[in-house]
């Protein structure tokens, strides 16, 4: 690491470093003038370090980005040269671009076989039976609208707390110190989440600073509108029962059982630390730069926020209704639901699974509506005809309009323009909780809460260039949601194994619950339907270390895009 006798050395130091990386005639040191010496030593070291690593890295390199980077990182970095554990290196790494070089280095696009099969979980029109035909509307009509009205009366059930019924409520002033404990615990431990240089935890995100109630939220036509279309997404391409063609399905009164969760049902695609933390530069490649010293969920509704009419035809975005359920609005509260197993968690090995696709969901069918339809998302035309026939139906009923803004308004999301993100301030009702005392309710409720603040979160973290490619296929879902909850899927079940692990942790992210309180098991699936299985299955054809390079750095080339 470099070390100065004077000002002139120093000086001299700085724009060597200068021609070296940049060329002739853009000297660094006059523009150092309003660095502190300290702040300087930084930048000198974090340079000297770049400079070691990027002739080591694969790839061409944005050295003029790269320095820029350093120069504004140097008055508010986080590590300090000779700290343990290389930090220093990795901040360096990070905040250049290197890092995100270096995570992408050994992946692969995907082979000639995997880019068919990648296309047709998209629905790509020119793949076999997704080529496009003309648009019956009278399917959306008749067997979307009817599908759609009966998951909003579902919904609604979950999340409109009857007269008299009192909200177990959770406290948003403790749901803001989580979140900020949840960016830095995500940062600390999954290398993709900070590798983007322009990314959030680089423009001055702070997530608990960022949380609201959902019941401060903004509700009107165009929103209630946004909100359908995005519930539209999900039971369009879900197979519909008999019960959504004719109606609201006949409420169920749950029993209350407790935690339904199992090692046997959980088995198969594996989320441990180490495929969470993917290609994580460590060890060899850090030595050398050390200084010397399901279907449409319920109850839980999140999404996007809707933003109104969006370009390329796709309508505006809005909350996606996921809950306790996880599987579709016609199912029962798994809380409340059979029993099968129960999940044991010990503290010394800690191993949760993801649920095989197989049991999640199935993919698209040709009963599903959607399908039936002949609706392509990434064409227009289609998106425009369904959002005028949905517009029709929300107008049509001035009750039914307000009752799908109440569900808005309970209905945790990300307002991408904004960069607010939304959570409910309570509980759902006694339809998810049955007759479970307020204290259990509660603790279920806050494992379900943890699950959404993640998948929230993933939100603000997806990288532009990756949730542009949802208008460019035919099944948008799977990149709004589907690949979101995937990724998001993955960190919590991680959380809770941490959880488990560490009372520290555990009570940093739950509070005072009980602890042997466990999550329900629909928080350990992955949803979002068929959006969810399509996501899952891409993982499987690519790794999840590609799903992870286009997600978070926006390299959807690795996932066929």
């Amino acid at each position: 690491m470099p070390r100065f006798a004077g000002p002139e050395q120093e000086s001299a130091y700085f724009d060597g470093v200068a021609t070296e990386l940049l060329g002739e005639g853009q000297p660094l040191w006059v523009r150092l003038e309003g660095i502190s010496g300290e702040n300087r030593r930084w930048l000198a070291c974090a340079l000297y370090a770049y400079q070691e690593k990027a002739g080591l890295t694969p790839g061409e390199r944005n050295h003029a980005g790269a320095v820029e980077r350093l120069i504004g990182r140097a008055s508010q970095h986080r590590t300090n040269p000779g700290e343990a554990d290389a930090v220093f290196e990795r901040e360096v790494l990070e905040v250049s671009g290197l890092m995100s070089a270096l995570l992408c280095a050994g992946l692969s696009t995907p082979s000639s076989d995997q880019q068919d099969t990648l296309r047709g979980y998209y629905r790509m029109p020119e793949v076999g039976r997704q080529v496009e035909r003309p648009l019956d509307e009278g399917i959306l009509r008749d067997v979307l609208v009817p599908a759609l009205e009966a998951a909003v009366a579902e919904q609604a059930r979950f999340w409109i707390h009857a007269e008299g019924e009192e909200p177990v409520y959770e406290p948003i002033e403790r749901v803001r110190v989580v979140a900020a404990y949840l960016q830095t615990w995500i940062g600390e431990n999954v290398p993709f989440a900070r590798a983007n240089p322009e990314g959030p935890y680089y423009q001055g995100f702070r997530y608990g600073e960022r949380v609201r109630s959902t019941l401060e939220k903004t509700d009107n036509r165009e929103i209630r509108l946004g909100y359908l279309m995005n519930r539209a997404e999900v039971v369009g391409m879900a197979r519909p029962k008999p019960a959504q063609l004719v109606g609201t399905p006949e409420p169920q009164s749950p029993e209350p059982q407790g935690l339904e969760s199992t090692g046997s049902e959980l088995r198969g695609l594996e989320s441990r630390g180490p495929e969470l933390r993917g290609p994580e530069p460590r060890g060899s490649e850090l030595r050398g730069l050390e200084s010397e010293g399901r279907e449409a969920e319920s109850p839980e509704p999140r999404g996007r926020e809707p933003r109104g009419p969006e370009p390329k035809g796709r309508g505006p975005e809005s909350p996606e209704p996921r809950g306790p359920d996880r599987r579709g609005p016609e199912a029962g509260p798994e809380i409340a639901g059979t029993a099968e197993t129960t999940l044991e968690v010990a503290a010394e090995d800690v191993t949760l699974e993801v649920v095989t696709p197989e049991v999640v969901g199935t993919p698209e069918s040709a009963d599903a509506p959607f399908v039936r339809a002949g609706y392509v998302g990434s064409n227009p035309e289609h998106v425009a005809a369904l959002r005028r026939i949905l517009g029709e139906w929300l107008d049509a009923d001035t009750e039914r309009a307000n009752r799908i803004g109440a569900l808005y308004l309970r209905t945790a999301s990300h307002g991408t323009e904004e960069g607010m993100i939304s959570l409910q301030p309570f509980a759902p009702t006694r339809a998810w909780s049955g007759e479970l005392p307020a204290d259990q309710v509660r603790a279920f409720w806050r494992w379900r809460t943890l699950n959404t603040m993640v998948h929230e979160f993933m939100h603000r973290l997806t990288h532009p260039a990756f949730a542009a490619k949802a208008a460019t296929i035919g099944h948008s879902q799977i990149i709004a949601e589907g690949i979101v909850e995937l990724v998001a899927h993955r960190i919590f079940l991680s959380l809770v194994r941490e959880s488990f692990k560490s009372p520290e942790v555990r009570l940093s992210l739950l509070g005072d619950i009980p602890a042997d309180s466990r999550p329900d098991k629909g928080t350990l699936r992955v949803g979002y339907g068929t959006a969810g299985v399509r996501a899952a299955q891409i993982s499987e054809t690519v790794g999840m270390d590609n799903v992870h390079a286009a997600f978070f750095l926006g390299r959807t080339d690795l996932i066929g895009l």
